[in-house]
C-alpha cells in the first residue's frame, strides 16, 4: 500500500498558525513544494488563495483532494454559518 503521508509534512496547526502571522484575509499563498498541500488547507481555512506546485504526481494528486475538501468545507461554512 502506497503513503498517504510525506516525508515533510507539516501539522495544519502549525500551518495555520504561519500562514495567519505573515498574511491577510484574501492574500495569495505560494507553495512552491506542495507536498500533501497542507499549506494550501490552511490558506483555504483562513480565506486566502492558495497556488501549489508538486512535482510529485502521486502527491500532487492526493493534495488536490485534500484541497477539494477544504474548498468543499470552506464553502459550506461561509454558506451555513459552520452548521455543515
Amino acid at each position: 500500500k502506497a503513503s498517504t503521508t510525506h516525508l515533510n509534512q507539516k501539522p495544519l496547526e502549525l500551518m495555520e498558525r504561519l500562514v495567519h502571522a505573515v498574511t491577510d484575509e484574501g492574500d495569495v499563498v505560494w507553495e512552491p513544494f506542495g507536498g500533501l498541500g497542507t499549506g494550501s488547507v490552511a490558506a483555504v481555512a483562513l480565506g486566502r488563495r492558495p497556488y501549489a506546485a508538486e512535482r510529485d504526481p502521486y502527491f500532487a494528486e492526493l493534495a488536490a483532494e485534500r484541497l477539494a475538501v477544504a474548498v468543499e468545507d470552506a464553502t459550506a461554512d461561509s454558506l451555513f454559518g459552520g452548521a455543515a
